[in-house]
C-alpha cells in the first residue's frame, strides 16, 4: 500500500514524515508551523495520538493556512513504519 496514493500525494512533491508518538513535548507543533515556509512539502504525522491533541494540530494546519498538505496516517505496525518512509523518501 502506497503512501503516496492513500494521501493523494502526487510524486513530484517532497514528503515531511515523522513517526512516533503524537503528544505534547514533540514540538510537532512547530513543524506545521513551519510547514508555511516550505513550499509545496507535504507533512505526514504518522502514529498513534490523543484525539485532543490531534484535533489541535489539524486546527493549527488550518490556521496556517497547509491543511491541504498536512497528514495523520497509521498508526501502523513497527514492521510498516521503514516501507512508508522509504516509500516517500525515494
Amino acid at each position: 500500500e502506497s503512501l503516496r496514493k492513500n494521501l493523494a500525494i502526487p510524486l513530484d512533491k517532497p514528503v515531511l514524515i515523522y513517526v512516533g508518538g503524537i503528544t505534547f513535548g514533540r514540538g510537532l507543533e512547530n513543524l506545521v508551523k513551519a510547514l508555511p515556509e516550505i513550499k509545496n512539502a507535504h507533512l505526514v504525522i504518522m502514529g498513534f495520538g490523543h484525539d485532543g491533541y490531534m484535533d489541535f494540530l489539524d486546527q493549527l494546519s488550518a490556521d496556517c493556512g497547509v491543511s491541504n498538505r498536512f497528514h495523520f496516517f497509521g498508526p501502523v505496525g513497527p514492521m510498516e513504519v521503514a516501507a512508508y518512509v522509504c516509500e516517500v523518501t525515494i
